[in-house]
């Protein structure tokens, strides 16, 4: 079996994808509770539209000054940021981790290689700049509407992807 399949069984089983007969407790976050089908066109896709489907899909929410927002995924799912880009119709979800200072340069692109490698749903990348941090993202579309399911669950699963391939490419443990 290949680590990209075993990678995505683990991860239907943490996204909260209920088996027959299983039902998610009410306390946890459940992209589900935002199951309208009616679509979120271009001209409502805005913050306060993300943070209302974030918060009924009951994942906390905060503002960044930047106008991004910041998104709670779990009591053990880490924070990941949505950025709206409207000029391209694409909302990004990422994660910033930082390395540890003994990391060496070698180790941190070789990191993010064998994610891009190994994970082909989401992109890992250094900023330019910036050597100490590691980014992972994903981008979805919405360019011709999109259901506030699909904004809850595609964010919710991309960044456990994103969390699970950090802990699992992180070989030479440098990542914080």
């Amino acid at each position: 079996m290949s680590k990209k399949w075993i990678l995505g069984m683990a991860l239907l089983g943490m996204c909260g994808v209920a088996m027959a007969g299983e039902q998610m407790a009410a306390s946890e976050a459940n992209p589900a509770a935002v199951s309208s089908p009616t679509l979120v066109v271009a001209s409502e896709m805005t913050p306060t539209t993300l943070e209302s489907i974030f918060t009924q899909a009951l994942f906390k929410t905060s503002r960044l000054e930047s106008g991004d927002l910041s998104v709670q995924f779990g009591a053990g799912g880490g924070r990941a940021t949505v950025h709206i880009d409207q000029a391209h119709q694409l909302l990004r979800y990422y994660r910033v981790y930082r390395f540890k200072t003994s990391a060496t340069d070698t180790q941190k692109l070789e990191l993010a290689n064998r994610i891009n490698r190994e994970i082909i749903m989401v992109r890992a990348y250094i900023p330019k700049g910036q050597a100490d941090t590691l980014v992972v993202d994903y981008f979805q579309s919405y360019d011709e509407g999109v259901t506030r399911y699909q904004i809850a669950s595609t964010a919710r699963y991309s960044m456990d992807v994103a969390m699970t391939a950090v802990n699992q490419m992180d070989e030479d443990d440098i990542v914080k």
